[in-house]
């Protein structure tokens, strides 16, 4: 199964919402929803398996197959819970999805647009929190789990705390596997809750931004949720200063990959999806049946509705004497983008038209080569290719035949009435 992007062009015609990218494949449906995989789970899956082929014959890692395998289905686990909200929240009536990608993290949400119908501030919200809880409380259950099968007292806080700060988080033997799928299911709801692009928790935190802000501008919005993002960012810097300067020069340095994450996240606060999650928002508030696939122009780019709505708040400001008038005769937000929506239409339809005209005149151009291989060699000398050319070339005369007699009909008819 093909899949297409925003740009990309179905040369069977235009889709009823855009598909998830072309890193994913398609693995089937449950409940009405397309189900994709990403490829970066395969190429993780594949390194684990070399790094336990390539370790396991050392001495003391005999067990390492078993807890590998182990740890590999306690992460899928967490791929299931999070899959399970998604599908609850799909039999209701206000966050219906036609696909979901299953990345390292879990669900994924690159481009929230492309949803047939957008969810609300308050959908991203819940479905993201109920999500991050769920995998909270599954490592609660199996923490809980663990010191019961150690005999502990569950109501002493003490015995919570020490089992928490054992040494390897539990992945040194089997007997530890609850405390290793603690970690992991915690481990794996702070991944989802990280505000990168395609986390969970980057939609719940804008979806939260817009629910506090749902009387401002986009314009607003999207520098209120870039500076948020941007503010993360420093707060991780910090956290990273922080243990720089109380590590233990022995140690593996751990700051590094915290300073790392901070500049991938503030470099994230730039991103398209920024923008993406904002529209979204905006167009759930608007009852429509098809997906507000908009055609987004964005700050970079210096053009589109983005453009004009800065265009707008270039204007407002730049005369405090007509600012009042301005901002009285420029139109909402709503408004831009639907403009925009029916502009991205229009210029969908053109790529459509023109494309098809190029395949159209493409066959036709080979249409004698074939038809002389016919001629020659018989039509069993034909390839695949040359067969699907045949067939639509039959099907575009057949469509061109019936359209002039649908055009003659009427023609006599008016010539009948005259």
């Amino acid at each position: 199964m093909q899949a297409y992007d925003l740009d990309s062009q179905n040369p069977e015609g235009p889709l009823r919402y855009p598909p998830p990218e072309n890193w994913s494949i398609p693995v089937g449906r449950i409940a009405g929803i397309a189900i994709y995989v990403s490829y970066s789970v395969f190429i993780a899956l594949a390194i684990v398996a070399v790094l336990v082929a390539t370790i396991q014959n050392r001495q003391g890692q005999a067990d390492l197959p078993v807890v590998a395998s182990t740890t590999v289905a306690v992460w899928a686990t967490g791929w299931l819970v999070q899959l399970i909200v998604f599908l609850g929240f799909q039999s209701t009536t206000f966050a219906h999805s036609d696909s979901l990608t299953i990345g390292l993290l879990g669900a994924e949400v690159g481009f929230p647009l492309s949803r047939r119908r957008c969810w609300t501030a308050a959908t991203n919200v819940l479905v993201a929190g109920t999500c991050l809880a769920a995998l909270t409380v599954l490592g609660v259950g199996c923490l809980a789990m663990h010191l019961s099968a150690k005999s502990l007292d569950l109501g002493t806080l003490a015995n919570w705390t020490q089992t928490l700060s054992t040494p390897g988080f539990g992945f040194g033997t089997v007997e530890n596997i609850y405390l290793a799928a603690t970690w992991m299911f915690w481990f794996q709801a702070f991944c989802q809750a990280f505000p990168m692009p395609r986390n969970l928790g980057r939609g719940g935190l804008i979806s939260l931004m817009a629910l506090f802000a749902a009387e401002a501008d986009e314009e607003f919005k999207r520098k209120l949720a870039r500076r948020m993002i941007q503010l993360l960012s420093l707060v991780l810097m910090l956290i990273a200063l922080s243990i720089l300067l109380v590590e233990p020069t022995q140690q593996v340095p751990r700051w590094p990959a915290i300073v790392l994450l901070s500049l991938l996240l503030w470099q994230s606060a730039g991103r398209s999806d920024v923008v993406a999650w904002i529209r979204s928002v905006e167009f759930a508030k608007i009852d429509q049946s098809e997906s507000a696939a908009l055609l987004l122009d964005y700050p970079a780019s210096g053009s589109g509705s983005f453009a004009a709505t800065r265009s707008h708040g270039s204007n407002l400001t730049g005369s405090p004497g007509l600012a009042g008038s301005q901002r009285a005769k420029s139109p909402g937000l709503v408004k831009r983008a639907t403009d925009s929506f029916l502009l991205y239409q229009k210029r969908k339809r053109a790529r459509l038209a023109l494309q098809r005209e190029r395949s159209e005149a493409f066959d036709i151009s080979r249409l004698d080569e074939v038809l002389q291989i016919v001629s020659e060699k018989g039509k069993a000398a034909l390839s695949s290719e040359d067969l699907a050319l045949l067939e639509r070339v039959s099907e575009m005369l057949r469509k061109n035949r019936q359209s002039a007699e649908a055009t003659d009909g009427l023609s006599n008819q008016t010539d009948g009435q005259s």
